[in-house]
């Protein structure tokens, strides 16, 4: 099973959920760092301490990694979905491609794809990979004090 937090326009009822498998599981949940609306689409801030593994060209490999996420790592609340499915080779590399992440090349990356820390709804922590900025300057870009995006009205 390979989980992924979703945040922007991954979301049920965005641009890109149309990436997300159709029988994937899909609870609401919240994951640590800071989000930054950016008109079309927002970015996900995260330190390297809430980082706990970088995604690799091997998505089958990479959803077999889990790590124990400790209480601090959800210190700040964004708002997203938990996805869970399966066969990650089937729809990753697509995804990765939309946040404009290369696995063989991450410092070139638009976003990376990380392991982090999210929790459920109900209250379960769990690790789940996430697409937190990379080569974006947030220090010019617009805060989401509450961590939720919404779609940019049209």
């Amino acid at each position: 099973m390979f989980r992924l937090f979703v945040y922007g326009t991954l979301k049920r009822g965005q641009a890109n959920h149309r990436l997300i498998p159709p029988d994937a599981k899909i609870e609401k949940a919240l994951c640590g760092g800071m989000l930054y609306d950016l008109g079309r689409f927002p970015a996900l801030a995260l330190p390297p301490s809430l980082m706990l593994a970088l995604g690799t060209e091997d998505c089958e490999a990479d959803a077999k990694l889990s790590g124990q996420p400790r209480r601090d790592m959800l210190r700040r609340s964004i708002q997203g979905e938990l996805v869970t499915f399966r066969d990650p080779s089937a729809w990753v590399p697509s995804i990765d491609r939309l946040e404009g992440y290369i696995p063989s090349s991450p410092k070139r990356s638009l976003y990376i794809r990380v392991l982090t820390a999210a929790a459920t709804a109900g209250g379960e922590s769990v690790t789940a990979w996430t697409y937190a900025a990379n080569a974006l300057p947030l220090g010019s870009m617009t805060p989401i004090p509450d961590g939720s995006w919404a779609s940019p009205r049209q």
